[in-house]
């Protein structure tokens, strides 16, 4: 007796404990995708899902299936290009498809400080009669010399010129100058990727279906491969543009992939 319902808690315990994965694994679909860099499709990416630890990479034409369930994160990387991770959404269960664009990584290098004593050969290099390259600490202890604080020209006593000194703090402010310049030319990259990914998820639903199939003769089971379409030919650049601009350009699009046989 005891030991039936010894069983009885055992098969409970695993029921309640594999139930939640058997429901996840119910609500899993099979997305198909595409991955690209501006125009370029993008192969040999790795695709990881990080909610069920599945995994897949993209092929020659940048494309790649996966399964997911609404709310998994997906992580993107490949060598020369950032990581990019993306949350499943509503719209991509129901679309079973995703387009994500990567933007190229940026590789900058770490500062360096230098020590104050560098040894160089300075048999090649022209010297100042009053630039002082190297000074052994045995040297005798001169007395100040007047001509370094009213040479402009002249050197001080550790060999910085007054006019090298200022050419050291200009390039340092164009170096600094240009980090930022950087920094924020990649912040704004991302955040137009960001946008251009939103444009085209939710281009559907902003025109509706019946706009597609109506207005620019869609059928109803090609809507997203027309999308996929227009995307090749520029859609994503649009995806601040108004709403007369991208009407156009789909109406253009629309000739142009229904006369194609």
């Amino acid at each position: 007796m005891k030991k039936n319902n010894y069983l009885i808690v055992l098969f409970l315990a695993l029921v309640i404990y594999s139930g939640p994965k058997v429901r996840c694994q119910e609500n899993s679909i099979k997305l198909q995708g595409i991955v690209k860099s501006d125009s370029i499709l993008l192969k040999d990416v790795n695709i990881i899902n990080k909610t069920n630890k599945t995994g897949s990479s993209s092929n020659t034409f940048g494309e790649f299936e996966i399964n997911a369930s609404e709310g998994d994160s997906i992580l993107f990387s490949s060598i020369g290009y950032s990581k990019r991770i993306i949350k499943i959404s509503k719209t991509h269960i129901k679309n079973k498809k995703i387009v994500v664009w990567l933007e190229e990584g940026f590789n900058e290098l770490d500062e360096i400080t230098l020590g104050q004593h560098l040894k160089f050969d300075t048999s090649k290099i022209f010297v100042h009669k009053n630039m002082t390259i190297d000074k052994d600490i045995g040297n005798s202890v001169e007395p100040p010399s007047v001509r370094k604080y009213v040479d402009p020209i002249g050197n001080s006593s550790n060999g910085i010129s007054i006019i090298g000194l200022i050419f050291k703090v200009t390039d340092e402010l164009f170096l600094k100058k240009g980090r930022l310049e950087r920094k924020l030319n990649k912040r704004e990259l991302k955040q137009k990727v960001k946008d251009q990914q939103l444009f085209i998820n939710t281009i559907v639903n902003t025109y509706n279906q019946s706009f597609f199939i109506n207005e620019l003769n869609i059928n109803s089971n090609k809507i997203y491969i027309f999308i996929d379409y227009c995307e090749q030919n520029g859609l994503a650049n649009l995806y601040d543009s108004n709403e007369f601009v991208i009407k156009n350009f789909l109406i253009k699009q629309a000739n142009l992939f229904n006369s194609i046989k």
